[in-house]
């Protein structure tokens, strides 16, 4: 089984303040440890980025080098891929779109999606419930307890 995550679980295992933090740090531990691959794609890295660098997000922001060692330090495991979009993209984006009316958040999910379906990715950690929209995944949320699929 090959799984991704999205900006939100590693925005919390950041963010010592946050409510999901425990959470969110115990299983992005486990994910880290492997053996399974776990995906990356570079739409979650970025938002990641922006997000975490950003006074209104957090209350203390990373810099862009603690940004940068976060995300290395993941990125080099071996069963870490960090990937984008492949030539098929925009069919698969299509794809997404035909599954759901894609505006305003949704078309940064339908992205996501986009990219699990290129690169068979099936299971998607993530608390929002937008991304249960779409047919074909399993999305499993990181904050339930014993991290139950949702």
């Amino acid at each position: 089984m090959s799984a991704t995550l999205d900006a939100d679980l590693l925005l919390n295992a950041t963010d010592q303040s946050s409510r999901y933090h425990r959470a969110a740090i115990r299983l992005m531990h486990a994910l880290a440890a492997g053996p399974e691959e776990l995906y990356l794609f570079w739409p979650v890295a970025v938002a990641y980025a922006r997000l975490a660098t950003d006074a209104g997000v957090f209350e203390r922001p990373l810099t862009a080098e603690q940004v940068k060692a976060n995300l290395a330090s993941l990125i080099e495991r071996p069963h870490v891929r960090a990937i984008g979009e492949e030539q098929s993209f925009w069919e698969a984006f299509s794809e997404s779109a035909g599954d759901v009316f894609l505006k305003g958040d949704f078309v940064a999910h339908g992205y996501l999606v986009a990219l699990m379906r290129q690169h068979g990715v099936t299971t998607l950690w993530s608390h929002d419930p937008g991304f249960r929209e779409f047919p074909g995944i399993v999305v499993k949320n990181p904050y339930r307890p014993a991290l139950q699929a949702t």
